[in-house]
């Protein structure tokens, strides 16, 4: 699977750990190797996702049902990822 947004390209590195609940996906964006770990902590009905990237150690979090694909969770805290870091890019 492939992720591409703002210029960055991320591969995710297969199904998510379920010991640990952290998943890498590496890729390369402004000449830097990434890795982007995310983390998933189980609140009730909800899940909160956690991503850091590797490189600048920017942290995101979303939360989202907990019924909802492990896959799509982290899909979407991916790509709040790549927005916050364009968004530093650009100032």
């Amino acid at each position: 699977m492939r992720l591409m947004k703002s210029g960055k390209d991320l591969s995710l590195s297969g199904p998510p750990n379920q010991n640990s609940g952290k998943v890498r996906a590496s890729g390369s964006g402004g000449g830097h190797r990434r890795e982007v770990y995310v983390e998933f902590y189980p609140v009730g009905n909800s899940t909160k996702v956690v991503a850091v990237d590797s490189v600048t150690g920017l942290e995101v979090s979303i939360v989202g049902p907990s019924n909802a694909p492990q896959r799509t969770l982290q899909q979407n805290a991916i790509r709040k990822l790549e927005y916050m870091l364009a968004k530093i890019d650009q100032k």
